[in-house]
């Protein structure tokens, strides 16, 4: 339950000499966003306008390149610019399924990680090669990783053969 007693308090007691209208200028006055501050609906917007950024909400995004939940708090983007960082834009991931777009993920990734790519690619057990999983041809099954680490992949094959 909410405790009123603090708060009430606190306004007995404040000296400030705002009145009601000019701190109403500081929050926001639209239907969906009236709770927002300023500082706040500029960084909802930011999140908005992202190419990244799909399922904007006030404590959570969803990037778009590679499908993670970001989670932070009041639309703070300082998660959602270090994921960005760390996250390869462009990659072949949930929204994207074009040739051309796969083209010019593969620009975006490092000479190691095209390396293993192209190992990926050439071996026969190998088929659905995605940034994060491969399917064995030999058994069908779906073995996870990131970013074409091929730790996991060649554990698999010397249990599956």
């Amino acid at each position: 339950m909410f405790d009123l007693y603090h708060w009430n308090r606190h306004k007995t007691r404040c000296k400030s000499d705002l009145s009601l209208d000019s701190r109403s200028s500081s929050v926001i006055s639209n239907n969906a966003d009236s709770s927002l501050t300023a500082a706040q609906a500029e960084r909802k917007r930011i999140l908005d306008q992202d190419p990244l950024a799909t399922n904007v909400q006030h404590n959570s995004v969803t990037c778009d390149a590679c499908g993670k939940v970001v989670k932070y708090t009041m639309f703070d983007l300082y998660h959602w610019n270090r994921h960005k960082t760390r996250c390869k834009p462009g990659l072949p991931g949930l929204s994207q399924s074009s040739s051309a777009s796969s083209n010019d993920a593969d620009s975006s990734l490092t000479a190691a990680q095209a390396q293993r790519k192209g190992i990926l690619e050439e071996d026969p057990l190998a088929t659905n090669v995605q940034h994060n999983s491969v399917t064995c041809n030999a058994c069908g099954k779906v073995v996870k990783y990131t970013m074409f680490d091929l730790h996991h992949w060649t554990k698999h094959k010397t249990r599956c053969k």
